[in-house]
């Protein structure tokens, strides 16, 4: 999700929604990416949702598990 977060941030939008289409192939159990049948308007509310999460870097996450232990 991450690269999808950074690729709209870039304006890589058409990079951003193939992404998700891939990711929905790769994971479609429990439809995390919206179903196989996802309508457009759908996979816009889900690019949405991503951009809006806040995701923590790999490199940060180790860092704050480090930290308070």
């Amino acid at each position: 999700m991450s690269t999808m977060k950074s690729m709209l941030k870039k304006g890589q939008y058409e990079f951003a929604l193939s992404l998700l289409r891939s990711s929905r192939e790769v994971w479609p159990e429990n439809d995390v990416f919206g179903s196989m049948s996802c309508p457009p308007e759908d996979e816009l509310l889900i690019l949405r949702e991503i951009y809006l999460t806040s995701v923590l870097q790999p490199k940060v996450l180790r860092y704050l598990l480090h930290e308070f232990r």
